[in-house]
């Protein structure tokens, strides 16, 4: 029987021929992250029950890229959660019923601060993870929130009617084995203060590690389940080889393998504006390093509390090692498999989270 299946999608839907891009800083620079709104239909429809959309990618397109990433989402009949016409919307949690599970799903994020959303402003359910505070004090204020009581007030208007509640959390830098430990203290709170059972973590583009605390599952960073880096990197490839000397064309043609993502150069160079590629390349040379190809299927085993209870608690976590390949989604074998779980073992275990290997999977017990 299929459970709820929650993603983070990190991109804005948005067909560029009738959008520009935000005008803002962020929107200037050449990581810009944009799908076709046909992406929906042929990806997720049927596969994800509910996008977090707070995150720091979903106003690339501008609010006409929000827009249409909503139209999107809703057109498919996928709920999303985490940005809103106004903070009001933002804030508003999403409850999915599925072969008589109830999940309730919060959707944050710490950056960007200026696409927070406020009265009369779109934008994302902004939270400032790095300056909270547990108590009554700080500044829960709509642009710069930092007070939890607001989350645990979200929380309570819903326990009632639900069996779990799941907060999505996009935060912290990319490429950081390990998370600050403000994050650990306020994912933490966010069990014990707040009754969250589980604390979904991403942004940093490789795994990170998992803590189980106080009956409540706290995981990091997820990585990437699906990216197009790879792709991208083949587009820079074919362009070199457009722009090379016919002399030197033959070389560029016989470096290139199923590895080419790995081949390609790291340097910054010019690029045409009709190659798909940005002005300034991007650079994977940390992608590489911490292996952002390699990742999990996460998967959630709940009971109920106890005979008399509505309440499921989480009792056991199973990760599947993933790798990403030409836009494509395998579980991962052979070195790959070996290295992603060999990874991630020594991450939980330097939190204090045993971790079991099982048919070529891992498991952590919740407890």
């Amino acid at each position: 029987m299929g459970g709820v299946t929650i993603a983070n999608l990190e991109c804005s839907l948005a067909d560029p021929s009738h959008l520009t891009r935000h005008n803002d800083s962020h929107g200037e620079d050449p990581y810009v992250h944009r799908a076709s709104p046909e992406f929906v239909t042929s990806a997720l429809r049927g596969v994800i029950d509910a996008c977090c959309l707070a995150n720091n990618h979903v106003l690339d397109m501008g609010i006409p890229g929000l827009k249409t990433t909503l139209t999107s989402l809703n057109s498919a009949g996928i709920k999303w959660v985490g940005v809103g016409m106004d903070d009001v919307q933002a804030r508003r949690p999403v409850v999915l019923h599925k072969n008589g599970l109830r999940v309730g799903l919060l959707s944050y994020a710490d950056h960007l601060v200026e696409w927070a959303a406020a009265r009369g402003k779109p934008g994302i359910n902004y939270f400032d993870v790095g300056r909270f505070t547990a108590g009554d004090e700080g500044n829960p204020n709509r642009f710069n929130v930092t007070n939890i009581t607001v989350i645990r007030e979200v929380v309570d208007e819903i326990r009632l009617r639900v069996d779990l509640v799941v907060v999505s959390m996009h935060w912290g830098e990319n490429f950081r084995w390990k998370p600050p430990e403000v994050f650990r203290k306020f994912a933490r709170q966010l069990v014990a203060a707040c009754g969250v059972d589980v604390v979904y973590g991403h942004s940093a583009h490789h795994v990170q590690g998992v803590e189980v605390v106080e009956g409540g599952l706290i995981l990091y960073g997820c990585g990437d389940f699906l990216d197009d880096y790879d792709m991208y990197a083949e587009m820079r490839r074919r362009r070199d080889v457009d722009n090379a000397d016919p002399e030197d064309r033959s070389s560029l043609d016989d470096n290139s393998d199923d590895n080419s993502d790995d081949n390609s150069d790291e340097s910054s160079d010019n690029s045409s504006d009709n190659d798909g590629l940005s002005s300034s390349d991007f650079d994977y040379t940390q992608m590489r390093l911490y292996r952002s190809d390699l990742s999990f299927l996460y998967l959630l085993h709940c009971s109920p509390l106890g005979p008399d209870s509505s309440r499921c608690r989480v009792t056991r976590l199973e990760m599947v090692p993933t790798r990403i390949r030409q836009l494509v989604v395998n579980e991962a074998t052979g070195e790959d498999r070996r290295w992603v779980m060999d990874r991630m073992k020594e991450l939980c275990e330097e939190m204090g989270t045993a971790v079991l290997e099982r048919d070529g999977r891992l498991i952590v017990e919740v407890r």
